[in-house]
C-alpha cells in the first residue's frame, strides 16, 4: 500500500532543546494509526513538525508523495491535512455553525456527515462556543475539521480532560471516519481501538520490552515503534543510571560497637529483557539486596576500619552488588558510604584516645629533642677538654654577653685566673659603689 504520510529521519527543537530524534514515519492510505506515550514524549511535537507550527525541524516530511517540510502551515493543509489541536481552536466569541461555516469556506456547509457522524449536533449549532462544555467542544473540533473534505485528520489529544461517555462518543466518531475511508492519525496517552496500529515513542535512554501473546519477543527503540493492540504488552525500561538511597542501617561491628551506617548505590540496566524476565521489580530488589550487604560487610570489620577504610568497602561492596545483580541484567557502577554516626559514649572515647595519642606524641618528641640535647652537648665538652684555649674563649664570650645586659653581678667558674678577675672585678665593683653613694650624700647635703 502507498504511504500517503512519511517522514524521514525527522529532528525537532525548540529553540536549542531538541525533542524528536530521527523520526521514521510511514501511514499509508486509510489508515487509523494512534502514537501512544507518556507526557513529553514528543508525541504533540510530531503533529507540530507535520504541520511545520512553532517548531525547528531537520530531515523530511512528504504528503502523498510531496514534500512538505518547508510549506506554509496554510499550505500543508490547502493539500488535504487537518489538524486538530489539544486547545480545539474554536472561536470562542461566535456560534459553532459560524465555526463550521468559518472552516468550510462558504455560507451554506452541508452538514450530513456531520449528522451522521454525531445525531446531536442540530443541538448545538447556534450555541456559542464558548458555553460548550469541553467534550462537546472536541466533537465541534473534530467535525470542523472534516468540512475541510481532508484526506488526512490529525487529532491531538481528542479525549484529553473529558468523561469516559463523552470519550466513548469520540472514538466512536473517529471509527467512523475511518469507515469512510479517512486516514487519521490519533495522539494519545492511551487508546481503546481494537483495530488501529500502537505507535509508541521510545526515547534514546530508553528500549521497550515486548510481549506477543505472554511470549517475550525482545526489545524495540530508541524511536517510533510499532505494537499491536492487545496482542502486544509493552514495558518501557530508562537505561540511565538510578540512585538508590540505601536507608540508615544500624549496625554492630566486628568490635561489638553499635553504628548507624547509611549509602547510596549507583545503577544502570544493561539488559532490559533481563530486568523484565528474571526479577519482578529490579528497582527494589536491588534496594534491599544493597541493604543487606550494607549490614553484611560493615559487621565484618572493626570500627577502625570502618572510619579509616571507607574507599575499600565501597569497592568491596559494589563487587558483592554487582555479582548479585549481573543475572538481572544490572550493572552497579559505584557505592558511597555517605554517613556514619556512633553513639556519644564511643565519640567521647574517640576522643579521650585521639588527646593521649597526641599528648604520646609530644612527649616523644622531647624526649628526642632532650636527648639530640645531650648528644651535641656531650661533643660539645670533648671539643673543650681537648683545646681548653676554645673553653677560655667560650668563657670570655659568654662574659661579653652578659656585659650587654648590664648585669651587675658575674658567677663565673673557678681556677686561677678566674679567681683574679673575680677579685679584680668585685674591688672594681665597691669603689665604683663607694663613688655613688658619695655623690649621693653631697646632693643630698
Amino acid at each position: 500500500m502507498n504511504a500517503l504520510l512519511e517522514t524521514f529521519d525527522l529532528n525537532s527543537y525548540y529553540d536549542k532543546a531538541q525533542v524528536l530524534f530521527d523520526i521514521n514515519f510511514r501511514v499509508s492510505q486509510g489508515e487509523l494509526v494512534a502514537v501512544i506515550g507518556r507526557n513529553g514524549v514528543g508525541k504533540t511535537t510530531l503533529l507540530k513538525s507535520i504541520m511545520n507550527i512553532e517548531v525547528v525541524k531537520r530531515g523530511r516530511v512528504k504528503f502523498d508523495g510531496i514534500d512538505i517540510t518547508n510549506l506554509p502551515t496554510h499550505r500543508i493543509a490547502s493539500l488535504g491535512i487537518s489538524y486538530v489541536p489539544d486547545y480545539t481552536g474554536l472561536i470562542p466569541g461566535i456560534s459553532v455553525i459560524d465555526n463550521l461555516r468559518l472552516a468550510a469556506g462558504k455560507k451554506n456547509v452541508d452538514l450530513s456527515l456531520a449528522k451522521e457522524l454525531y445525531d446531536r449536533i442540530d443541538e448545538l449549532l447556534p450555541r456559542k462556543a464558548d458555553t460548550l462544555s469541553g467534550g462537546e467542544r472536541k466533537i465541534v473540533a473534530v467535525i470542523r475539521a472534516l468540512l475541510m473534505n481532508p484526506r488526512l485528520v490529525l487529532l491531538d489529544e481528542p479525549t484529553e480532560g473529558v468523561g469516559p461517555l463523552v470519550a466513548r462518543r469520540i472514538y466512536e466518531l473517529i471509527s467512523r471516519m475511518k469507515e469512510e475511508g479517512l486516514t487519521v492519525v490519533v495522539v494519545e496517552q492511551g487508546t481503546r481501538f481494537s483495530h488501529v496500529k500502537k505507535i509508541a515513542i521510545v526515547k534514546e535512554y530508553e528500549r521497550l520490552v515486548v510481549f506477543r501473546l505472554g511470549r517475550l519477543i525482545g526489545f524495540k527503540g530508541p524511536g517510533l515503534t510499532f505494537i499491536i493492540p492487545i496482542i502486544d504488552s509493552p514495558r518501557i525500561i530508562d537505561l540511565r543510571i538510578v540512585s538508590l538511597d540505601v536507608p540508615k542501617q544500624r549496625i554492630v561491628t566486628k568490635d561489638n560497637v553499635t553504628v548507624d551506617v547509611d549509602a547510596v548505590v549507583f545503577m544502570r540496566v544493561e539488559d532490559p529483557q533481563a530486568a523484565v524476565m528474571r526479577v519482578k521489580d529490579y528497582v527494589m530488589a536491588s534496594s534491599l539486596l544493597a541493604m543487606t550487604t550494607l549490614r553484611d560487610v560493615i559487621g565484618q570489620v572493626e570500627l577502625d576500619d570502618l572510619l579509616t577504610k571507607r574507599d575499600e568497602l565501597n569497592l568491596r561492596i559494589q563487587k558483592l552488588l554487582d555479582e548479585a545483580t549481573e543475572p538481572w541484567g544490572v550493572k552497579i557502577t559505584a557505592v558511597a558510604i555517605r554517613d556514619v554516626v556512633l553513639p556519644a559514649e564511643m565519640q567521647r572515647a574517640i576522643a579521650k584516645q585521639a588527646e593521649a595519642e597526641r599528648e604520646r606524641r609530644s612527649r616523644i618528641i622531647m624526649a628526642e629533642g632532650e636527648y639530640l640535647a645531650a648528644q651535641k652537648m656531650a661533643e660539645a665538652a670533648q671539643a673543650y677538654a681537648a683545646n681548653p684555649i676554645a673553653l677560655r674563649l667560650r668563657e670570655l664570650q659568654t662574659w661579653a654577653e652578659i656585659a650587654r645586659e648590664k648585669n651587675l653581678i658575674i658567677v663565673t667558674e673557678g681556677g686561677m685566673h678566674s679567681g683574679l678577675l673575680a677579685t679584680a672585678l668585685g674591688a672594681s665593683l665597691q669603689v665604683t659603689g663607694k663613688g655613688v653613694a658619695k655623690e649621693s650624700k653631697e646632693k643630698g647635703s
